[in-house]
């Protein structure tokens, strides 16, 4: 770690660079910081991969490639801004190789494609009404559920009512999404609700850095799915680009808290 450079002038340029546009601009400012970065990242991607229970089929390199293009179109988006130093963007890289390697054990145990397609047909009506009836909880199952959801997938299974199709941050994805949504539409501009929200966020388990995060972005008048989208994704290490994965997340929490 002692080759990582420590002042911020590297994001600063690299920042400016990628909203440019400018290819060879981009490549002088990205360069001194993946040299710089590189060895603990390698480092990282390598162990997890040996980690592995099964041939996954790809290098530590591999992950750690994915995980620069990911930060690069973070870095540039409204969540990004709150990337100032190297420490922080070496943080996020790990998080986004450690998301993309969790990712492909997922997939290596064929579950989140398929699942996806077969849960379209299960979609619930009143889209419009995404968390209500779950997030707004009543004391009972759902409560507990969505309590052991932030606590990690050991404590998540052993709360659900069944067996989950997938992993905790997957419904951790769903959650934070509409907690983002209901801020926006109903808490943004009042100071007392949003102080009383804060603390029920907390009380959910979500990590306060986290939850800024998302605020920062559902708190920006431009920002539409797609900006919720990307922070969430960066936080939960999942790739949800549509409502309609959000619809079957939503179905299969209602049945693991039933």
């Amino acid at each position: 770690m002692s080759t990582v450079l420590q002042t911020d002038e590297e994001i600063a340029r690299l920042r400016k660079a990628l909203r440019s546009g400018e290819g060879a601009a981009i490549d002088h400012a990205a360069a001194p910081l993946i040299r710089a970065l590189g060895e603990p990242l390698v480092d990282q991607a390598r162990r997890l991969i040996r980690s592995a229970w099964r041939p996954l089929g790809l290098e530590g390199e591999d992950l750690v490639q994915d995980a620069w293009i990911r930060a690069l179109t973070y870095l540039t988006e409204p969540g990004g801004e709150a990337v100032r130093t190297q420490e922080h963007l070496l943080r996020l890289l790990l998080r986004m190789i450690k998301q993309r390697f969790l990712d492909t054990l997922d997939r290596a145990e064929g579950r989140d494609e398929q699942d996806f397609e077969d849960g379209k047909a299960e979609q619930v009506s009143g889209a419009s009404e995404l968390g209500e009836g779950l997030l707004w909880l009543e004391a009972g199952a759902r409560q507990k559920l969505i309590g052991a959801l932030f606590a990690g997938d050991e404590a998540f299974r052993a709360a659900c009512v069944g067996k989950p199709k997938r992993r905790a941050r997957q419904y951790q994805s769903y959650v934070l999404f509409t907690l983002a949504e209901f801020y926006r539409r109903e808490v943004l501009s009042d100071e007392e609700t949003a102080g009383l929200f804060e603390r029920y966020v907390s009380l959910l388990g979500v990590a306060p850095e986290d939850w800024g995060r998302v605020e920062q972005v559902a708190a920006q008048p431009e920002a539409g799915d797609a900006e919720l989208f990307a922070v969430v994704n960066t936080l939960c290490g999942t790739a949800l680009a549509e409502r309609k994965a959000l619809y079957v997340l939503r179905h299969e929490l209602g049945e693991l808290a039933s």
